[in-house]
């Protein structure tokens, strides 16, 4: 890599922080060290997830939350190895803060939606299920999702009307 590359790396880095990371850090006493080490620590909890380590992306998460309390993306992503290793109370838990933290994230809504819905929690799954299609209603998995749990419930016609909304792949 030339010196180009390694100006552009640096660049991503600074307009990553800057745009995603300052907004939910200035009234909150971060400091740029910390954000920079939870940025950091979030890269790595990724690509330990990709390698399939969960144990080392749940550590490296969790130091990059540590640094960075209000860092949505890396409670989403502690919340996913959550889900992978079975851990389903503390996934929910997790996808909560997520939703708190960024009230827009569906996949959150999804998630939790979904494990609630394998834990028999239907009422549950079926409001955060509806909250995602609200906020993404172009992902059709959700709908297919939520009619599911109402075919599971014996309503064949709130399934049927979740179906008729659901967006059609061309």
């Amino acid at each position: 890599m030339g010196v180009k590359g390694i100006i552009l790396g640096i660049t991503l880095v600074v307009a990553t922080i800057l745009l995603v990371y300052l907004p939910f850090v200035l009234d909150k006493g971060t400091s740029w060290q910390e954000i920079y080490l939870a940025d950091v620590l979030f890269r790595e909890g990724v690509e330990c997830l990709r390698e399939g380590d969960l144990s080392r992306a749940e550590r490296a998460f969790k130091e990059a939350i540590a640094c960075q309390p209000f860092f949505a993306l890396a409670h989403y992503n502690l919340a996913y190895v959550y889900e992978r290793q079975g851990r389903f109370a503390e996934a929910i838990e997790e996808y909560h803060r997520t939703i708190v933290l960024d009230p827009e994230a569906y996949f959150a809504f999804y998630r939790a939606g979904s494990i609630l819905a394998e834990l028999g929690r239907y009422s549950d799954a079926v409001s955060y299920l509806r909250r995602a299609i609200e906020l993404n209603p172009t992902r059709a998995n959700f709908y297919k999702r939520l009619a599911n749990i109402f075919l599971e419930l014996g309503d064949a016609k709130s399934a049927e009307q979740v179906y008729e909304k659901m967006p059609r792949v061309e």
